[in-house]
């Protein structure tokens, strides 16, 4: 690596970290730090576009700092798995990285041996892992991710039911699982809990999701329904129901 020398030293597992550009050199306590910092350093660059090359190098060292933790199959090694999966997703925001599919399987793995598989906190891998899955599918048209995505979001509605909490993203995830299976009627139920689901959210995002319930309406010939969610949505700004 030219730009980045990361290492763990010591006991307590320095870290330290040198940018050859700048002459600077960054230490933390263990690589997961060192991970944490480098994204901010790329976060800081967000909105410079000339600063493109340079925050995706931040982004990608930080990977590397991430993936260089070595754990005994615990927790710690777990958050590093997840941070390196979100990291990759920070640098690709719009394509499917399949890197970042076998760490957030590793990571998933780990907490449910760890915490069990109901555990609240995995619950947001899950989502990503399906979320990742399901823009695969979308972006090569390869259909094989989808059983896999289709368990994952099943997870997250048990979990969901089992506290009694309704997720206006998990649900609209759902939806978008069952309605690339057919599986219209799931996807329906889906869709129209995420719209309620929604009015209690900041950020109301319920009419996407009625114009994917338009869509699997009329895949059905339900033409009517369909065009009455579309002058609801148009009539209120949102989704109504």
């Amino acid at each position: 690596m030219q730009w980045l020398k990361a290492n763990q030293t010591g006991p307590a597992g320095l870290a330290f970290w040198i940018d050859r550009n700048v002459a600077q050199v960054r230490l933390a306590s263990n690589v997961v730090q060192l991970g944490k910092f480098l994204r901010d350093r790329a976060d800081d660059l967000r909105a410079d576009e000339h600063g493109r090359i340079e925050r995706d190098r931040y982004l990608e060292e930080a990977v590397i700092a991430f993936e260089s933790f070595s754990g005994s199959d615990d927790l710690a090694e777990a958050d590093a798995l997840r941070w390196a999966a979100l990291t990759l997703g920070e640098q690709y925001p719009f394509d499917p990285i399949p890197k970042a599919e076998p760490l957030l399987r590793r990571a998933i793995a780990i907490r449910d041996r760890r915490l069990g598989a109901d555990n609240d906190e995995t619950m947001p891998l899950v989502y990503a892992l399906a979320d990742l899955l399901l823009r695969r599918v979308r972006r090569g048209g390869n259909q094989d991710p989808l059983a896999e995505a289709k368990m994952l979001s099943d997870r997250l509605l048990v979990n969901a039911q089992t506290r009694n909490v309704n997720d206006p993203f998990w649900l609209e995830l759902c939806g978008d699982v069952a309605a690339a299976q057919r599986r219209w009627a799931s996807a329906e139920q889906c869709y129209r809990s995420a719209i309620e689901a929604f009015e209690n959210q900041p950020g109301d995002l319920s009419s996407v999701v009625a114009e994917k319930l338009a869509t699997i309406l009329r895949a059905q010939g339900r033409e009517t329904e369909a065009s009455e969610v579309d002058k609801a949505t148009f009539k209120f700004g949102r989704a109504k129901f």
